[in-house]
């Protein structure tokens, strides 16, 4: 492990200039599990974000950030990694400090895992992956590029941003409350489409035979698959585009 010591300064102006300073401790974790392609990796985490990509290796590469106020707040966090093969989970645990620091991963594994990834306070990004991808957050935005696997994708605050490289018939939704949600589709991408928005427009690049319109709600089908895509905001657009 490597640990660092970082300082942040914020000034505001009165009579004159205070100075108010807030160290942290940052400490690195690293580890490589074995891990077959095709299986199943499950990382939870609290105040962080998550970034998973694809790589070549039969690993899932686990490259962590842990950061606090003080030394003891950050023995409280534990970075705990149990299974190897077909199944690995990864969890933050906070054995005292009930919202004490933060914990960013960055993860590398086959292409063909499948994934779940959940956070409280901070985005999930997944890059590349051909296999079932559940990605959550409470306070923060998702965003799933080069995705060819059923998409399973939910905030609260934020927005999500989901891109197919090549498409699987499956079922595919997205939901959040305050945010928009744009996904890019391959041009010869077919199935039903419902989408709902209270505070927001709806927009679809592609030729659909409708089943449901209103302001707020439009369903109906495109192409010729056989997938499902349904999209849920409140506050936000939703957007059907082709790439």
């Amino acid at each position: 492990m490597r640990r660092s010591f970082r300082v942040a300064l914020a000034l505001t102006a009165g009579m004159g200039f205070v100075c108010v300073v807030h160290a942290q401790i940052a400490e690195d974790f690293e580890r490589s599990v074995p891990f077959n392609p095709g299986g199943d990796l499950v990382v939870q985490n609290r105040n962080g974000s998550i970034s998973i990509s694809a790589c070549d290796e039969p690993t899932v590469r686990i490259e962590v950030e842990k950061r606090a106020e003080s030394e003891e707040a950050l023995r409280d966090i534990e970075i705990r990694v149990e299974g190897s093969g077909d199944s690995v989970r990864i969890e933050t645990l906070h054995h005292r400090r009930r919202d004490g620091g933060k914990v960013d991963y960055r993860i590398c594994l086959p292409a063909q895992a499948s994934i779940m990834a959940t956070t409280a306070n901070g985005a999930v990004t997944i890059d590349g992956l051909s296999g079932r991808v559940k990605a959550y957050s409470t306070n923060g935005s998702l965003k799933l590029d080069d995705i060819e696997g059923e998409i399973e994708a939910a905030t609260t605050n934020g927005s999500i941003n989901a891109s197919y490289r090549r498409l699987n018939d499956g079922r595919h939704r997205f939901s959040t409350t305050n945010g928009s949600v744009r996904v890019c589709l391959p041009k010869d991408a077919g199935g039903d489409f419902d989408a709902e928005t209270v505070n927001g427009s709806i927009e679809v690049e592609f030729p659909l035979t409708l089943t449901r319109t209103s302001r707020r709600h439009l369903s109906g089908s495109f192409g010729s698959g056989s997938g499902s895509f349904e999209f849920r905001t409140v506050n936000g657009s939703v957007k059907l585009l082709a790439n």
